[in-house]
């Protein structure tokens, strides 16, 4: 999600024109939103898998009552403080899915951080690097995705290499054993009998 808050620009123009550059924020902060929306939807997976769904119940209801907190930031103050309030609240109920989930199958949310730190660190850093090196490119915005894009998945595998990342390798091994499959289905590859 960092990511696409590094492309943004590019990416809003490409897609739509320049005229909605104005919207370029709003879609920012609502990819950093997604982040909270994405980890709650895994906690909300695991609490369903041990089958308490009477948690799943009382915990969603309270995020979503929590989330009606950022309406009046919008009707009283606008757009931007109702999606920036969206976004915190967003927040303090993944706050609470940490919490809940923790106590349900007996980890701390240290452990929890702990496991997330070097991918958002790796995130941060590849948004960072792509989203200033791509200023350069101003003047042709389909340049300026391409080469966002190709860098920021470049820089992303070369982040997971350095730091030897277990969840990369696993990806890249299935994503190699299904091209395998692909490429035997398509006869460009010979099976050995």
């Amino acid at each position: 999600m960092f990511g696409f808050v590094a492309i943004a620009e590019a990416f809003t123009v490409v897609l739509y024109s320049d005229k909605w550059l104005p919207s370029v924020p709003i879609f920012q902060v609502i990819a950093i939103a997604s982040i909270a929306y994405f980890l709650g939807t895994l906690f909300a997976q695991t609490i369903m898998a041990k089958g308490d769904g009477k948690l799943y119940l009382r915990l969603n209801t309270t995020k979503k009552l929590i989330g009606l907190l950022s309406i009046p930031f919008g009707i009283f103050w606008g757009l931007y403080p109702f999606i920036i309030s969206f976004v915190i609240f967003n927040f303090i109920g993944l706050l609470l899915d940490f919490v809940y989930t923790g106590r349900l199958i007996n980890v701390k949310i240290i452990t929890y951080l702990k496991g997330m730190l070097i991918p958002f660190l790796m995130s941060v850093v590849m948004a960072g690097l792509v989203y200033f090196g791509g200023e350069y490119l101003r003047f042709n915005y389909y340049l300026m995705l391409l080469v966002k894009l190709f860098a920021g998945v470049g820089l992303y595998i070369l982040f997971s290499i350095i730091v030897k990342s277990k969840e990369f390798y696993y990806v890249k091994d299935v994503a190699l054993e299904q091209i395998k499959i692909f490429l035997i289905k398509i006869n460009l590859i010979k099976t050995k009998n």
